[in-house]
């Protein structure tokens, strides 16, 4: 499959204007209250040797369960918010125990949660795939959000994001708005069921977009050492 390379009107010193991100006073974070942590601990996650992997919004653990088991150099931490859905996850997750050393099933904010407990320059891969686009909130939209950047600084240069969505004006978006934050491009992927029938699905929404013969976009981007 070879990656497209779309031109931007973007331009590096052209950052979208959004509210500037600030972290949650200590006394209003949920951490202590409300998350859980199923499999490794961060303490666990953060002393392995390997790369740093950081998914946001895995829902049921799909992908994040199948990415441990294929690359076992990796240590995951896997963020749901959704009570249910990290239920399902957690409980997929007991059933192998092989990745409880370098796999963390988190029931948080993914937010304040990744904004307090890792340190700058820590994450090498992050993977953000089908998040709800919340099509009237545009600054609830990743790259409008004010969250973005703080993801970043939370990024080694050279660290990688994954973006995926089945809505055009959201890719369109993403496309144009990514050359903002110093992101390189190195994919742009159109799959659909008529152009890659062998296309393996990675998460349970997926599957189902694939399966109506929608047009899925996937990204993948290299953070810059100096954006």
């Amino acid at each position: 499959m070879t990656p497209s390379q779309p031109e931007s009107t973007a331009t590096p010193d052209s950052r979208p204007r959004v509210r500037e991100f600030r972290s949650r006073p200590e006394g209003l974070h949920d951490l202590d209250t409300r998350t859980q942590i199923r499999g490794a601990s961060l303490q666990m996650i953060l002393s392995r040797p390997g790369p740093l992997v950081v998914e946001i919004g895995c829902g049921v653990g799909l992908h994040p369960i199948r990415y441990a088991s294929e690359f076992p150099e990796k240590n995951l931490i896997a963020i749901e918010r959704t009570g249910e859905k990290f239920a399902r996850f957690a409980g997929r997750l007991d059933h192998h125990p092989s990745l409880h050393a370098r796999l963390a099933a988190v029931h948080a904010d993914a937010i304040h949660f990744l904004d307090r407990e890792l340190p700058n320059a820590s994450i090498d891969e992050a993977w953000i795939l089908y998040p709800n686009p919340e099509i009237k909130k545009a600054s609830q939209r990743w790259f409008q959000m004010p969250f973005t950047a703080r993801l970043l600084e939370l990024m080694k240069p050279g660290g990688r994001l994954f973006f995926a969505t089945n809505i055009e004006s959201y890719a369109n978006e993403v496309r144009e708005l990514a050359p903002s934050f110093g992101l390189v491009s190195e994919l742009d992927l159109k799959v659909s069921k008529e152009t890659h029938p062998d296309f393996k699905t990675r998460t349970h929404f997926e599957k189902k977009y694939f399966e109506r013969g929608e047009t899925l976009h996937s990204f993948e981007y290299i953070k810059k050492a100096n954006p």
